[in-house]
């Protein structure tokens, strides 16, 4: 009843200016964009009002179907605060035709990123990580925002990333490693495992061999395995020169109540790419199985930034911005044997 009443003087205003030009459309959209986010920062009704205000003449003059209805209700949703609902508005203008509106879009996740960890403060102590939960676990949206950065994503850990299909893969974001680490580890740091794993991607792969980037390698790939993350799991026992089976039956303290969960998830993540969970590797260092073997996601279409081509070596660079990858990880490597 009251979207009713609110609604008779805001059609009103929104006939009177409205501007049918794709400029017109594309101004009321970021005006909407621009309330939507004053309203979810603050505590006043004038704000939310105001808010409603802009929706209703970006609304005007558009088919109204149960698609638009249903991110108008986002819109709403994020602007009293809900910040899944922000999320995902963030994301729906990363996965726009390109070229996609990356200010907006890292504005959007920024503060969807916020307001997750004011929801979710980090915990003293991190139990098993629950990706069923999607985009609602904690870190969620600083993990997206890693994912945006990150040019080496692995896309064979199957998390819900499906806003790239159309898109060939492409980030909405400057390829930058140094943001993609700090948007990881506060996802990490909140029991993302998928983002602990990554972590332990980045500095595996950098290319040089530096006893730090092994240590960090070691650690994010330890807290990973703890969260339990099966491509984790996989990794470590094969670094142990165990089979998956073995390494789970011998780690079980690792994960408490939650062991039974960690190694259903694992053997699904082994069955779904062909490997034998008993299996016993040839030799301790094989870290990555054939069947698991990263492939590079294609190159972004933005610009990369400087830092995104910082873990080649200077040999690496004249052979190609994937040499040092595949390198590294065809066949194993010192650096992977230390982990």
């Amino acid at each position: 009843m009251w979207r009713t009443a609110l609604f008779l003087p805001y059609a009103a205003a929104a006939a009177q200016d409205y501007d049918p030009s794709e400029a017109g459309g594309k101004a009321r959209m970021y005006a909407l964009l621009d309330a939507m986010v004053t309203a979810a920062l603050s505590d006043e009704d004038a704000h939310y009002e105001y808010m409603e205000e802009r929706l209703e003449a970006a609304r005007f003059g558009t088919e109204l179907t149960p698609e638009t209805e249903r991110h108008a209700d986002l819109v709403r949703n994020a602007s009293q605060g809900d910040s899944w609902a922000m999320l995902q508005v963030g994301k729906t203008f990363c996965s726009a035709p390109p070229p996609p509106n990356a200010t907006w879009c890292e504005r959007i996740v920024r503060v969807a990123a916020e307001m997750y960890s004011k929801e979710f403060p980090r915990p003293e102590v991190l139990g098993v990580d629950d990706p069923s939960q999607g985009d609602r676990r904690p870190g969620a949206a600083a993990f997206y925002l890693g994912t945006q950065h990150d040019l080496f994503t692995p896309w064979w850990l199957n998390d819900d990333l499906v806003t790239f299909a159309d898109r060939d893969n492409c980030r909405c974001l400057p390829a930058s490693e140094t943001r993609a680490r700090q948007w990881y580890a506060q996802a990490a740091f909140r029991g993302h495992s998928a983002a602990a794993f990554n972590l332990f991607f980045i500095h595996a792969n950098r290319g040089n061999d530096d006893k730090k980037d092994r240590a960090l390698a070691k650690h994010w790939l330890d807290e990973a395995v703890k969260l339990g993350e099966p491509a984790a799991v996989n990794v470590r026992a094969r670094k142990a020169g165990l089979a998956v089976s073995a390494f789970l039956a011998e780690n079980r303290k690792l994960w408490g109540d939650d062991a039974a969960l960690v190694e259903r998830r694992t053997r699904v993540l082994l069955e779904e790419n062909g490997i034998d969970a008993d299996e016993v590797p040839p030799s301790p260092g094989d870290v990555w199985p054939p069947a698991l073997a990263p492939t590079p996601a294609p190159r972004p279409r933005t610009v990369a930034s400087s830092d995104a081509g910082a873990a080649a070596t200077s040999s690496d660079k004249k052979a190609g911005p994937f040499a040092g990858f595949r390198k590294r990880f065809g066949g194993g490597g010192a650096k992977g044997e230390e982990l």
